[in-house]
């Protein structure tokens, strides 16, 4: 490294691992994530850098994380529940890292800076950008539509499950359902109205 080399800021980058001298930017595999080490760009150490002069310290990445898909609220009830996540995995075997739901990425966004997409599944952005009104308060029929999964056997018979589930209690308490539903018919009907009204 000359003399004008090491005059020079550092720049820290997030690398793979690997034999001594090398330091390749790359992106962890999600299934067998290599190790990542930050490693100054400029002058070829790993940090802290001995000629560091006060440059800012990224995020150090490993596996990527995901975003929660939202799920009907009778499934997030369910002890022991393993959720599904935007790009299709399942979450409770410790093996996917979770950064939670959309509006919670959100909310790490607002505090944290848009940094933090750097390492979240690019498939799972994209699926909950375009799903966002897939939502149980906002469209909870586009919800379950999602929920059926032709390539997903299990996750079909889950749905299925839920659903007989939900038809036996309304069946062993119809009064109670019938009131449910009445009482529910009157809001709904009303936060239409609101948001015709809001967007004419």
């Amino acid at each position: 490294m000359t003399r004008d080399a090491a005059a020079l800021p550092c720049e820290y980058r997030n690398t793979v691992a690997g034999p001594p001298g090398l330091a390749v930017v790359g992106e962890p595999n999600d299934r067998e994530p290599a190790p990542v080490v930050l490693r100054c760009r400029i002058h070829d150490e790993a940090w802290p850098c001995p000629h560091d002069n006060g440059a800012p310290r990224p995020r150090p990445r490993g596996r990527r994380s995901h975003i929660l898909r939202e799920s009907p609220p009778w499934r997030q009830l369910a002890p022991g529940a393993r959720l599904r996540t935007e790009c299709g995995k399942t979450t409770g075997d410790g093996k996917v890292v979770v950064i939670g739901t959309r509006a919670e990425l959100i909310e790490t966004i607002r505090a944290e800076g848009r940094g933090v997409l750097e390492e979240v599944c690019k498939v799972c952005r994209s699926r909950s950008d375009l799903h966002a009104h897939a939502s149980w308060q906002g469209d909870p029929g586009a919800l379950i539509v999602r929920d059926i999964d032709p390539f997903s056997s299990a996750a079909s018979d889950q749905l299925t499950a839920e659903l007989h589930a939900l038809a036996g209690l309304a069946a062993a308490h119809p009064e109670e359902f019938a009131a449910l539903v009445t009482a529910a018919v009157p809001a709904l009907a009303a936060r239409r109205e609101a948001r015709r009204e809001a967007g004419g």
